[in-house]
């Protein structure tokens, strides 16, 4: 149905995979802390990229960002496009710029992966300009491999 919607309007939002009851919550714990990948999928944009996690760290493309101090080993680390910032550097490219009025999606290839990150509506950002992605969150969202 319409995600927009039931998050506007719900106190409580259920998503459902087939039938079942994946988590019910509300529309920011389903947002920021979804009980999988698919539930993030389906409810916001997001980045994936990999990461190894320990001791509450997971190292990425983007450094080690702080997360969930139980998960170790390989994990897809889930980033929303504003848990990101773009800085001055060198590192990464910007491929797209989706300006929507009220702000802009711009997509950023760093090595092999594709970040989507959320700019003000006057970026200036056009596509192949050289650029620094940086981790602006609280907690780095991140789920076990595989």
């Amino acid at each position: 149905h319409d995600q927009d919607e039931a998050f506007i309007v719900g106190d409580r939002v259920a998503v459902m995979r087939e039938g079942q009851i994946v988590q019910a919550d509300s529309p920011q714990t389903l947002y920021h802390q979804p009980a999988d990948r698919w539930t993030a999928e389906f409810v916001g944009t997001m980045s994936v990229i990999p990461g190894d996690a320990n001791s509450g760290l997971v190292d990425c493309v983007l450094g080690s960002l702080p997360t969930d101090p139980e998960l170790n080993g390989l994990v897809d680390v889930i980033l929303r496009p504003e848990q990101l910032s773009i800085e001055a550097g060198d590192e990464a490219e910007v491929q797209l710029v989706e300006y929507y009025g009220h702000d802009s999606m711009v997509f950023v290839n760093l090595g092999d992966q594709q970040l989507r990150v959320r700019c003000g509506a006057s970026t200036n950002l056009i596509r192949g300009d050289r650029v620094r992605v940086a981790f602006i969150g609280e907690q780095a969202l991140a789920f076990s491999a595989g």
